[in-house]
């Protein structure tokens, strides 16, 4: 089997959309906090800020960090610095 690697330094876009009211925002719950998230139809990554993700966790075990092999872009192309990527279920 090949591995095909010419993907893994195409960056990975985080869009922004905006509304005049809330219709896009719900509230999730993850491990025993509610946190608020925008839904975007098609969205290939979501984004914590580092307070809330060390809210979630501050009585419990983070789930492990890896490093993103590919580039995360904010709106505007602009490159996010981030902590680490990771999969909630």
């Amino acid at each position: 089997m090949h591995e095909v690697e010419e993907d893994e330094e195409e960056p990975i876009l985080l869009s922004s959309i905006t509304a005049d009211a809330d219709p896009w925002m719900v509230n999730l719950s993850i491990i025993d906090s509610s946190v608020a998230f925008k839904i975007v139809s098609g969205a290939n990554l979501v984004v914590l800020p580092h307070t809330v993700f060390k809210d979630i966790y501050k009585d419990i075990d983070p789930p492990t960090l890896s490093k993103a092999k590919k580039p995360r872009l904010g709106p505007g192309g602009s490159p996010l610095d981030i902590m680490g990527i990771t999969s909630l279920n």
